[in-house]
């Protein structure tokens, strides 16, 4: 059974012994449970703990400059629960010192000043709530408390080596150090959380309870070498704040072969409402010495931004292997950033992104480059959360000259639009694609290139259901002797200027592998033959064949290839050039004879021949164009000419041609003889669009816009699509909407946003817009998403496929004013704790939502004369949302209570007034009557005349003088009876007569009083009664009374002249008698 022990301390004990006048240590411990004594020396409180566990309330807990709290524990790992049951928060300006580990709990706030001095075996700081019985049975699960302060740390706070720092409340900011070498820091942004033992000694934190305003913020060092440091935050409004923001420096370096660990969780990374993780500053988690290799690095939240400046480093030392860094965010930034995992001489790292779409634009691109020339890099997209598609789309130039490897994983599709090039000898580049099953489809190159120039690259292509590893070609030499049924791709352009007996790819048995051109080019082929590829079974995409010159020697010719099969593909392909097909027939600028899918691609070639011959393709034998176009002129020396297909006995669609055709007969400016479907195809060359037809090219599909011959009214009937390429108007599927930049201040009503289309022509309606900050973000940068459009095509025709891009939100910060509250207090007094008001605070933010708190402070001192002095408000000038001004407060001084008493007088009758004296009761820092300007006076009316008798003394003075309200008390005078001496003349007698007395002499006598003395005779001690019979001897005479004015006097009893009186015997006669 556990006793509880409760210490009841006197208030002299306490005033002895914690906390006395001057001190801010700790004040009225009251033990809860477990033993613990307290003792203090000077400015030194020392706790000590006698058991494993113990628990003590204070009334308040905060140590003072210059002053050392120490807790004795019996061991590191006895915990001593310290909780804080006042209402003031925690100021730790001195040193906290703890064998052990020491928890302290504080629902109004902790603050650990720059002067501010911790170390402990582990510490655990919150302004969360814990029950006695949780603890004691070693279930650390807090909760939350109505208003609960923060924790802000401008000091240092430190861990044995091994030992773990945990700082949890909804707002934490650090600004100074903390240090947990070999163990763990922890600092949590949230109401309520849990702390677990893990196995190797540190704490596992989670957080049970989100905060309304969450925000961690570090400015300063935290730091746990060979450990682990982690940041989590969670809001209750996450989409709508930044949860965790560092511009200092975090670091959990390698030590030996212990990797750090260091993780800034702001919210699940698929999610835009989880909470934004902001890293400006550094993040460490590199090997330092020879042999040393990288550690983790883990960032994840609803947006991460790496501004410029940033550095996530996970390097390794000088022959140790790279680290890891990972930064997921449904929404993801990076800035002119510096992200390291790599290695020089060891196992390179890798650094992993993972946002729901990624588009690399210029700052990304050259982060990306950067960190591939020690490290491996992987893009990757995530759209299992939400806001995105899962796209990865590459707007800006990637190089590296490294062997490193870039991986690229898309949930959906992968857009090369920029160029991609690594020139190190065993670069790597890997494309996966369609990750997320369903929806993902290829991998386009629109204009960009894939090219790996180095020795031995690697490319590795994957989409989904397996992954292929290419045989890479980058020279005319690497076309000779393809596999049929390989699988290839250009890392490089290819020029085959100067290449003699040049043979169709696949030779006689035709081609049924894979080509991926990766955007580049084979050009300058000049060659005899029926094509690149004499007969394609497989698929070609993304390959331009550029100035080609074919003759052909058969039929069934093209530049491309000379027939398809059916289920071969051509995509994303285009020739150049001219193609001679003399007389025979099925000539076609990219397909002689085509059975499979032509797809996003194009001719610009001269194409002639005999009969079926047309600017894409010869003849269609049931296959399929869709989405391409021919340019160049057609001509026939028999029938079937046209601009796009000579003889259609497939199907055409989204496609159109320009060059024109001409021949002996049936010629088309579209398709010269139809006998397939046509659907949403247009041509411009003049001319009708088929030369004959039995197929079903109808009016409602070919000639609604057929009719339209005039070539100028091209801009009206095609419109661009993503690569550049037009689209027919009534079947575009394109339609590009931007949100535009706008601006916004913190708590006022956002803009009305607008947009941006890419065709000017539609007509677009509905836009609606998000903000990945909610309906009222926080300060800094947020994404403007617009989405919900209808889109009509100028001719009346819907927009089937809309892609949003966003733009910038800017939110400025609001004007708060922060005015420190006027106070009094007396002279020679301390100052008392000021405060501040707000004025400004929007969106139901309070003092709780600045990460900074901001201070009140007076220049006044106890020994400032009375008056006003200013209470000045500082802080940071931006904190949080808000940009702050100050105003000062005043400080009234009033007088210090002084009272002046006048001391007991006294003297005797007759006598003059002594000098009166006084005291002073109150005077404060050392001040003294001297330093009074006028000094108060005390008198008596009593004069030397007054009678004997106690007589009022008042004191005079000023009402105020110098710093002090003055009391005056008055005194008394006390006259005493004045002493008289007296003398006695000496008389005789003879016995028988009755003696007669001497006559007595009073002297002292004043103020020409009149009295009168008595004297009486004294023999043997006793006054004497004089008669006849007194018997002869001698006797004193004395004074035995006074008459007259003796009311003021009194007998002195020393000093006297006593008389004598002398009874001499009677003379006897003894006469004999006559005998």
């Amino acid at each position: 059974m556990k006793l509880r022990h409760f210490f009841p301390v006197s208030t002299a004990a306490a005033a002895i012994l914690w906390g006395g006048p001057g001190l801010a240590n700790p004040q009225a411990p009251q033990v809860v449970s477990g033993g613990v004594t307290f003792s203090q020396s000077g400015n030194r409180l020392t706790v000590t703990e006698t058991t494993p566990q113990a628990v003590v309330n204070w009334r308040s807990f905060s140590v003072g400059t210059g002053e050392i709290l120490q807790f004795v524990q019996p061991s590191a790992t006895a915990t001593l629960l310290n909780r804080v049951t006042g209402g003031q928060a925690s100021q730790i300006d001195g040193q906290l010192l703890a064998g052990g580990h020491l928890f302290l709990l504080n629902p109004n706030g902790i603050a650990v000043g720059s002067s501010g001095f911790i170390h402990a075996a582990g510490l655990l700081m919150t302004s969360s709530a814990l029950a006695n019985e949780d603890y004691l049975a070693g279930r650390h699960r807090f909760t939350a408390v109505p208003g609960q302060g923060g924790i802000s740390n401008a000091g240092t706070i430190q861990a044995d080596n091994g030992g773990t720092v945990v700082l949890s409340a909804p707002q934490v900011t650090n600004s100074g150090g903390i240090a947990a070498p070999g163990g763990g820091v922890q600092l949590g942004a949230a109401d309520g959380f849990a702390v677990d033992p893990a196995g190797d000694g540190l704490w596992a934190y989670h957080i049970t309870q989100p905060a309304a305003a969450a925000l961690l913020a570090n400015h300063g060092t935290v730091s746990a070498d060979g450990g682990q440091v982690a940041f989590t935050a969670r809001a209750l409004d996450g989409a709508q704040r930044e949860v965790i923001n560092t511009d200092g420096l975090v670091q959990a370096n390698t030590v030996g072969v212990r990797k750090g660990i260091v993780t800034l969780d702001g919210g699940d990374p698929g999610r835009l409402d989880s909470g934004g993780v902001t890293i400006g500053g550094e993040v460490s988690a590199r090997g330092q010495a020879a042999g040393e290799s990288g550690g983790t690095i883990i960032v994840h939240g609803g947006r991460v931004a790496l501004t410029d400046g940033a550095r996530l480093i996970a390097a390794a030392g000088l022959t140790g292997d790279g680290g890891l860094i990972e930064t997921s965010g449904a929404g993801l930034t990076v800035g002119k950033a510096v992200v390291d995992p790599g290695a020089a001489h060891g196992k390179p790292g890798r650094w992993r992104l993972d946002p729901n779409d990624l588009t690399i634009d210029g700052a990304t691109a050259a982060t990306v480059g950067n960190t591939l020339k020690t490290a491996d890099v992987e893009l990757a997209t995530d759209a299992t959360g939400s806001g995105g598609n899962g796209d990865i789309v590459v707007n800006a130039p990637v190089t590296w000259s490294s062997g490193q490897t870039l991986t690229l994983t898309a949930q959906r599709n992968i857009a090369i639009n920029a160029p991609i090039t690594a020139s190190g000898a065993g670069a790597g580049l890997v494309l996966n694609y369609a990750q997320g099953g369903a929806g993902g489809t290829d991998v386009t190159a629109a204009g960009a290139s894939v090219t790996l120039s180095g020795a031995e690259p690697l490319l590795k292509l994957c989409n989904g259901t397996g992954c292929v590893l290419p045989t890479l070609i980058n020279s005319a030499a690497g076309l000779k002797g393809l596999d049929p049924t390989g699988t290839y791709a250009l890392v490089g352009d290819v020029d085959m200027s100067g290449v003699g007996g040049f043979a169709a790819l696949g030779g006689a048995t035709g081609f049924s592998g894979s080509i991926d051109g990766l955007g580049h080019s084979i050009a300058n082929l000049t060659a005899s033959g029926n094509g690149l590829i004499g007969s394609l079974g497989g698929t070609v995409q993304n390959l331009a064949l550029s100035n080609a010159n074919l003759t052909a020697t058969g039929s069934n010719t093209g530049l491309l290839a000379g027939s398809t099969a059916a289920g071969a593909v051509i995509a994303n392909s285009s020739s150049t050039g001219s193609l001679s097909g003399g007389s025979f027939a099925n000539i076609g600028g990219l397909v002689g004879n085509n059975a499979g899918t032509i797809a996003d691609s194009y001719s610009s070639a001269t194409v002639r021949g005999g009969a079926s011959v047309g600017g894409l393709v010869g003849q269609q034998q049931g296959g399929t164009v869709i989405r391409s176009f021919a340019l160049g002129p057609v001509r026939a020396s028999a029938q079937m000419a046209g601009g796009l297909v000579g003889n259609n006995l497939g199907t055409v669609t989204d496609s159109y041609a320009t060059g024109g055709a001409s021949g002996a007969g049936e010629v088309g400016s579209l398709i010269g003889f139809n006998q397939g479907a046509v659907q949403s195809s247009y041509a411009a060359g003049g001319g009708a669009l088929t030369g004959g037809s039995g197929g079903s090219a109808t009016t409602s599909k070919l000639f609604a816009l057929a009719d339209i011959l005039d070539p100028s009214q091209l801009s009206a009937a095609w419109t661009a699509g993503p690569n550049g390429a037009p689209i027919l108007a009534n079947r575009q599927t394109y339609l590009s909407i931007t949100a535009q930049d706008a601006s916004a201040t913190y708590g006022a009503a956002l803009p009305a946003f607008q947009n941006t289309v890419s065709d000017a022509t539609a007509t677009v309606s509905g836009v609606t817009y998000t903000t990945d900050g909610g309906a009222t973000p926080g300060t800094g940068s947020h994404a403007i998403t617009p989405g919900g459009a209808t889109a009509v095509s100028a001719i009346g025709y819907p927009v089937t496929n809309i892609v949003y891009q966003p733009g910038t939100l800017t939110v400025g910060q609001a004007k708060l004013t922060v005015t420190a509250n006027d106070a009094t207090r007396f002279y020679g007094g301390d100052n008392p704790a000021f405060t501040v008001s707000y004025s400004g605070f929007v969106n139901g933010d309070s003092a709780g939502s600045l990460p900074t708190q901001p201070s009140a402070t007076s220049a006044a001192t106890r020994g400032t004369g009375i008056g006003i002095t200013p209470i000045t408000a500082s802080g940071p000038t931006t904190d949080g949302n808000y940009a702050v001004t100050y105003a000062n407060g005043k400080l009234t001084i009033n007088p210090a209570p002084l009272t002046v008493t006048v001391d007991p007088a006294s003297r005797p009758y007759g006598a003059d007034n002594p000098a009166f004296t006084l005291h002073y009761s109150g005077f404060l820092n050392g001040d003294g009557a001297s330093l009074l300007s006028t000094l108060p006076t005390a008198a008596s009316t009593a004069t030397a005349t007054t009678g004997a008798g106690v007589y009022p003394v008042t004191v005079t003075g000023p009402a105020t003088d110098a710093n002090y309200q003055m009391t005056y008390v008055g005194g008394s005078l006390t006259i005493s009876k004045l002493p008289l001496t007296w003398s006695v003349t000496s008389s005789s007698a003879t016995y028988g007569t009755t003696p007669v007395l001497g006559v007595a002499t009073l002297s002292g006598l004043v103020n020409g009083d009149q009295v009168t003395a008595s004297v009486g005779a004294v023999g043997g001690g006793a006054p004497l009664t004089l008669s006849a019979a007194t018997p002869a001897g001698s006797y004193s005479q004395i004074v035995t009374g006074m008459a007259g004015d003796n009311g003021n006097y009194v007998l002195a009893a020393d000093g006297n002249s006593p008389g004598k009186l002398t009874v001499n015997p009677a003379p006897l006669t003894i006469r004999a008698d006559n005998a």
